[in-house]
């Protein structure tokens, strides 16, 4: 296996309304670039699917002297309808899968930084079209936020349920000694 340092997360340079997979890009690297197969390892659709693009464990065609080190993910869109403007334009679903995707990764590499391809030293564009590494860093926290309070939610719950046994119990001991007495 190859030695990963990286995540890098990518953008399609797509619009919204435009809907591609692992497929097509690979038609578009193959054909169009003369590549010898995708250049993303993980292409990330509109409704939030995962899909595999080239092998893990050989190098992606995605950043520029970063290749044989990380590992490559796009997101399908990146760019705002009936322009070329750079735009977020996530939905909640890629977001979704994308955090999954990247605990992953990341579980499987430890280590691996996480972050955008402009964040790579001379890169001159705005792909993934957001701040990957400001919006990774906020997710984990408000993850670990959820899971505090769902802990502290079972905890209340546990509680009231061990109140309510003790009454029940406190209850049932005094009608038997009340029976008893009869």
């Amino acid at each position: 296996m190859r030695d990963i340092d990286s995540i890098v997360v990518h953008c399609a340079a797509t619009p919204p309304s435009v809907d591609v997979g692992a497929t097509i890009i690979r038609f578009w690297h193959v054909n169009e670039k003369g590549w010898s197969d995708i250049g993303y390892h993980y292409v990330i659709r509109r409704n939030g699917k995962i899909e595999k693009g080239r092998p893990v464990e050989r190098p992606g065609a995605h950043a520029k002297g970063f290749n044989h080190n990380s590992i490559g993910v796009c997101w399908v869109g990146g760019i705002a309808e009936g322009s070329s403007a750079p735009e977020d334009n996530r939905t909640a679903e890629q977001s979704a899968s994308l955090f999954t995707l990247l605990q992953e990764l990341q579980a499987q590499f430890p280590g691996a930084a996480v972050l955008g391809h402009r964040d790579i030293k001379g890169v001159k564009k705005a792909c993934p079209s957001f701040d990957v590494r400001q919006w990774y860093t906020q997710a984990c926290i408000d993850r670990k936020e959820n899971q505090s309070e769902e802990l502290e939610s079972e905890t209340e719950v546990q509680n009231t349920t061990s109140k309510s046994s003790s009454l029940i119990i406190s209850i049932l001991s005094y009608l038997l000694r009340f029976i008893q007495r009869r």
